[in-house]
């Protein structure tokens, strides 16, 4: 059985009756905010402590439900513990990333856009080709970042604001891409949501996205994105990109003004815009294409 492993701002608790089964076949629906009423008070004397803990024990037991094969995520904002299985660790992660939808979105399909290297691409070097600079303070130093649009950039999201809910979900720190989502979108017209590192599990092996605590139906989600591992636990509700660079000096990435994949992807996108289940209209497009390339 793996071990729980408490994250450091947590108080030393009993958590024996938390087994691997409950985490993953189970839901906790006491929020981080009971939890913290009930033990994180400084002013409570040893007796109304242990009374709380009691309670609180309790009402674990009497409240975990059946969960989704997708696995068990508690309601806070923050992962709050961590499994250990052999070496791997493994995030913890709450459900729900998104509010309810909007009215004007209701019914739509749910498409989650990467951003450095599927929209745009940008670098701390100052280059003849960028579109707009951002100023960035990294690790307490004042930056330029200076980025340039992939080619139909603003047609494609144009287009797909029209058929989807949009969602940016980026593996990047949220004070670099919400300066660069507000020149994409300066009148948060087209974007309906943006997640950020925050809202990725992270592995050794990188950032992963999951879909399945969005909060919306997977079956009604996509994601266009240039890195696998992303995206490796819905491999089929995804749109490979292919990665976006600008630099004139290495011969493989000096041809990007004529670069076509956004224009590719939303032809994509239109054939899944009224699909009931995503993974399926997925699945026979991409056996078409691998039909072509044959």
């Amino acid at each position: 059985m793996s071990l729980i492993k408490k994250r450091q701002f947590l108080p030393e608790l009993d958590f024996e009756y938390l087994t691997e089964e409950d985490i993953f076949k189970k839901r906790r629906t006491t929020d981080l905010d009971t939890f913290a009423q009930l033990f994180l008070l400084d002013d409570q004397n040893e007796e109304t402590k242990t009374e709380n803990k009691l309670q609180f024990k309790k009402q674990q037991k009497t409240e975990i439900e059946p969960e989704s094969e997708s696995g068990s995520n508690d309601e806070c904002g923050t992962p709050w513990f961590t499994l250990l299985d052999e070496d791997e660790e493994y995030s913890y992660q709450p459900p729900n990333l998104l509010p309810f939808p909007s009215l004007d979105q209701e019914g739509k399909i749910t498409l989650c856009l990467d951003l450095d290297q599927t929209l745009i691409s940008s670098s701390f070097t100052e280059n003849k080709f960028y579109d707009f600079s951002i100023e960035i303070n990294d690790q307490g130093k004042n930056c330029t970042v200076y980025v340039t649009k992939r080619p139909h950039l603003d047609e494609f999201l144009q287009e797909c604001c029209q058929m989807f809910e949009v969602v940016i979900f980026t593996a990047s720190l949220s004070h670099y891409a919400n300066s660069i989502l507000d020149h994409l979108d300066p009148k948060n017209e087209m974007i309906s949501h943006r997640l950020f590192r925050g809202s990725c599990s992270n592995f050794k092996e990188g950032y992963l996205k999951d879909l399945s605590i969005l909060g919306r139906e997977i079956e009604k989600v996509a994601i266009v994105d240039d890195t696998p591992f992303s995206y490796s636990r819905h491999e089929r509700n995804a749109i490979p990109a292919k990665p976006f660079f600008v630099h004139d000096n290495i011969p493989k990435f000096a041809n990007w003004k004529n670069d076509c994949e956004l224009i590719k992807i939303l032809q994509i996108l239109k054939k899944i815009q009224h699909g009931k289940n995503v993974p399926n209209v997925l699945d026979k497009v991409k056996k078409k294409m691998a039909l072509k390339k044959n």
